[in-house]
């Protein structure tokens, strides 16, 4: 049996109602980082507990990574 989450995101991002499916996407995925260069989820800076980054921040976590 398939048994599905519904979470009522309605109103997280009141400007762009579409980035709310980037959202729902994230959260079903169980995500650990949304990277997106929309500035209406860039303004959240996280969302739940998962930070939303741009595709540069992206890279610069991965060229510390690589350093450490």
């Amino acid at each position: 049996m398939d048994i599905r989450r519904f979470v009522d995101l309605t109103g997280s991002v009141p400007d762009d109602p579409m980035d709310e499916m980037v959202l729902a996407c994230a959260l079903d995925a169980q995500a650990d980082l949304i990277v997106n260069g929309d500035h209406y989820l860039l303004a959240l800076g996280e969302y739940r507990g998962i930070p939303i980054i741009t595709v540069r921040d992206l890279l610069g976590r991965l060229v510390a990574d690589q350093g450490a």
